[in-house]
């Protein structure tokens, strides 16, 4: 079997979505009955039209190249010189428009966009640092060389705005996935496979439908979550779920979906087995602060100093960890008050290390963060690889998974294969991914919060530490490559590819309804 797999997601972050779609990947890769292909399309520009397959090599490497410069610059972040950001927004208002009406012309007269080889072998480079390393060991790079890919001219975001209509349900464009048993996409998908293509959805969460208010840009995310994902049903599509969590919120959206969804679980990245790293924690500190929380100095000098003082390794160096983007949803201000009643009453050395970005309508708690930056207590981190990574859940007092929704949540899986112990939030996904794991806590409640991580901490804590790490090792074994690719295998062998793709008649009108 053939299966197109989209890669979009795996160039525009480090965890969540982009790194399951990373992890995903590399798996297939590893599953000798499939062969796998990575569609690098762009989020937002119009991409060249792929380069010719002729005797004229030199044009054929050129036309490769303009690709490969078209999906970076939907990537990198564009110069703050206004000049340069109003001519980029121009430049981007005529190409999406440009996109979007081509598109609607394609649809109305029953015309599918091409899906277009690629030999990214010249460019692997771009590939590799793009898409995959920021979850992948280097000792991976080798097995991934000889990959295929394809991709696509039109952006995601063009697809998305060319299906809407003002009368009427949205109108999807169609791709040519013929030879293709299977496509993959990440998020709903705004288009049609060819009739021989089984649609499969990753589906991550419902976050912009049951918890709109923790978003940014909610009306968009709402609208490119809930219509897609209708229209993804109707043809047929099979919902790949993340856990039974994800599930059941899908089910409360299209109750006739069940016969179309399955649960098959995030993949854990066995590099956080390792043990190999020789830096220590202060090291990881110093070399991944997050450049744009970092406090300023007035020289180079009293920066040392200020670190030196306060990363000191004279005393034993104790800390709590959250590995997420800085986002309402994540909950950074509750684990920030539990923090500093147990600095208060238990432990006054204690630091906090927040792993992760500033998102959105972050504003509060980066002005909170800053307030404990300031007197060497917490620090902001981003950018670390699995093997630091590994060392600091290892190393710290606790693991902290405080969010108040979540789809799957790496983090708690991730620490305790590198042998943490997690203190989560009471929350559904959590009790099923996490299970006898990891203490919980109410996530409204400070003092909750406060009180399960005291159960981690002291002296009196390591007999709850020898049995959380003893169940964390088999609970976060379940989520490995090894274990998870078998789920995939199943099911995959139950695709039935020459059969119709459209659900059942009752089904079609109940979702209709």
């Amino acid at each position: 079997m053939r299966i197109l797999m989209e890669l979009r997601p795996a160039a525009e972050g480090f965890s969540g979505i982009p790194q399951d779609t990373r992890l995903l990947y590399s798996m297939f890769r590893g599953m000798s009955e499939y062969e796998t292909v990575g569609l690098l399309n762009s989020h937002r520009r119009l991409l060249p039209t792929p380069p010719a397959l002729t005797d004229d090599m030199a044009r054929t490497l050129f036309d490769a190249s303009r690709l490969v410069l078209h999906l970076q610059d939907s990537q990198r972040v564009r110069s703050s010189a206004l000049p340069a950001r109003i001519a980029n927004k121009a430049g981007y208002i005529v190409n999406h428009a440009y996109q979007v009406g081509l598109l609607r012309l394609m649809t109305a007269i029953g015309r599918s966009r091409s899906v277009y080889d690629v030999n990214a072998a010249p460019f692997f480079d771009f590939v590799w640092r793009s898409y995959l390393a920021k979850s992948l060991p280097a000792t991976e790079l080798a097995a991934h060389r000889n990959a295929k890919f394809a991709t696509i001219r039109p952006g995601w975001m063009a697809l998305q705005m060319s299906g809407v209509r003002v009368f009427g349900p949205p109108r999807y464009p169609s791709l040519n996935t013929d030879g293709y048993g299977v496509f993959l996409s990440q998020t709903p998908w705004p288009g049609r496979v060819s009739r021989g293509t089984q649609l499969v959805v990753r589906y991550h969460d419902a976050i912009p439908i049951f918890c709109p208010h923790t978003i940014h840009n909610p009306q968009w995310h709402q609208y490119t979550h809930y219509f897609p994902l209708r229209d993804n049903l109707r043809q047929g599509a099979i919902i790949a779920c993340n856990s039974e969590q994800s599930r059941s919120q899908l089910l409360e959206l299209f109750p006739s979906a069940g016969d179309q969804s399955v649960v098959l679980p995030c993949v854990v990245s066995d590099a956080f087995l390792s043990r190999s790293g020789k830096k220590s924690v202060r090291e990881i500190i110093r070399a991944n602060l997050e450049p744009t929380t970092e406090l300023r100095f007035n020289s180079a000098t009293e920066r040392e100093r200020f670190y030196d003082k306060n990363l000191s390794d004279t005393k034993p160096f104790k800390y709590l960890v959250m590995v997420s983007t800085i986002e309402p949803r994540k909950n950074h201000s509750l684990l920030i008050a539990a923090w500093q009643e147990l600095v208060a009453e238990l432990a006054p050395e204690l630091k906090l290390i927040i792993v992760g970005r500033p998102g959105w309508h972050c504003e509060d708690t980066l002005a909170l963060m800053a307030r404990f930056q300031r007197r060497g207590q917490l620090f902001n981190l981003s950018g670390v690889a699995a093997s630091d990574l590994g060392a600091l859940y290892r190393n710290a007092e606790a693991v902290v998974c405080p969010s108040l929704a979540e789809g799957f949540d790496l983090t708690g899986t991730e620490a305790m294969l590198a042998g943490g112990v997690v203190a989560a939030s009471d929350i559904a996904v959590h009790r099923e991914i996490y299970g006898d794991g990891c203490v919980y806590f109410d996530p409204y409640s400070t003092s909750a919060a406060t009180k399960a991580i005291a159960e981690l901490l002291g002296d009196g804590s390591e007999a709850t530490r020898s049995q959380l790490l003893a169940a964390g090792e088999k609970i976060a074994s379940k989520y490995l490559a090894r274990a998870v690719s078998p789920q995939w295998d199943k099911f995959l062998s139950s695709i039935n590819t020459s059969k119709s793709k459209r659900p059942h008649e009752k089904a079609r009108r109940q979702m209709a309804e």
